[in-house]
């Protein structure tokens, strides 16, 4: 990593950041707000990586809306954003707009020095080499997410950062688990959470637009504090080799029953079958909103 761009209106903030990534060797450049940013960008084409706080005073550009611009006119460069807010929506919205990482403020040292790392390798290729060695073999996370700002895309970007820089997950898996992962994620949001009915989708509305009643129906109950105030929580663990993966949502659950054949012990619904495909086993909590995603990970070769 040879240049930082870091954007933030808090003066002592940029100061700290500067003064470590100088010791580092790194040069950085500085702004004050994302107009000026966007503008050093466009100047300055040896930006090899950006830091900027969310919220920048009066400016009217965000972080935010500065990350959506710089995804799609400087797809390469790490964008990591900073905020003093640990909101778990905030996070999963930055990871859906393709946030590289996340800081929480006050942070320290190592925690800014480790995320620029894996952006350098992530930016070098490198990620593919890595020595296994750097690897976790314990691995926990959660959060808790209201249904409105849920985002099985989102969850997926959180998921595969995890597999590929902590864990260090084989290709095949990583593939498979992501897959998975998006297909639990949007049964908890539209059959937990929403209760959506799957046979809405064969009934469409609004032949113009291919507007189903399911499209509709969630759009409005995603609106109500009722259906899109509901929360999923998340749970990730990993201890070599295996990893959970747990989605629970505040619906009413379902009968958990009937979703195995008695006789051959297949797995009924087309989301479940793609789901037991893709995994080494599935458990469900009695009430029927908790699914349990269970893996063997293999890792990359050395």
């Amino acid at each position: 990593m040879q240049k930082v761009l870091v954007v933030d209106d808090d003066v002592q903030i940029v100061k700290m950041l500067t003064s470590i990534l100088s010791k580092c060797g790194i040069e950085s450049y500085k702004a004050d707000n994302a107009t000026s940013a966007l503008q050093l960008l466009q100047d300055e084409n040896d930006i090899d990586l950006i830091l900027s706080d969310i919220y920048m005073g009066e400016d009217e550009t965000s972080g935010m809306e500065m990350l959506r611009v710089c995804r799609q006119v400087y797809p390469q460069i790490p964008f990591i954003l900073m905020t003093g807010y640990a909101e778990d929506e905030i996070f999963i919205s930055a990871l859906r707009e393709g946030a590289f990482d996340f800081i929480i403020k006050p942070f320290d040292q190592d925690k800014v020095l480790d995320v620029i790392e894996r952006a350098n390798k992530l930016i070098k290729g490198s990620t593919e080499n890595q020595d296994l060695s750097t690897f976790v073999t314990e691995f926990c996370l959660h959060l808790s997410i209201k249904a409105q700002d849920f985002s099985p895309s989102g969850m997926q970007n959180l998921v595969k950062d995890v597999l590929r820089n902590y864990i260090g997950c084989n290709q095949n898996d990583e593939t498979n688990l992501l897959l998975a992962v998006e297909e639990a994620g949007m049964n908890a949001l539209d059959h937990g959470c929403l209760e959506l009915d799957s046979r809405w989708k064969e009934e469409c509305i609004d032949e113009a637009t291919y507007c189903t009643r399911f499209d509709k129906v969630k759009k409005e109950r995603l609106a109500t504090p009722e259906y899109g105030g509901r929360h999923i929580d998340f749970d990730l663990k990993y201890r070599k080799p295996e990893l959970h993966i747990v989605f629970h949502d505040e619906g009413n659950g379902f009968d958990t029953s009937h979703i195995r054949d008695a006789a051959t012990g297949e797995v009924h619904g087309m989301g479940l079958m793609i789901i037991n495909n893709l995994v080494d086993k599935i458990l469900f909590n009695e009430k029927g909103n908790e699914i349990t995603l269970i893996k063997t990970v293999s890792l990359r070769a050395a």
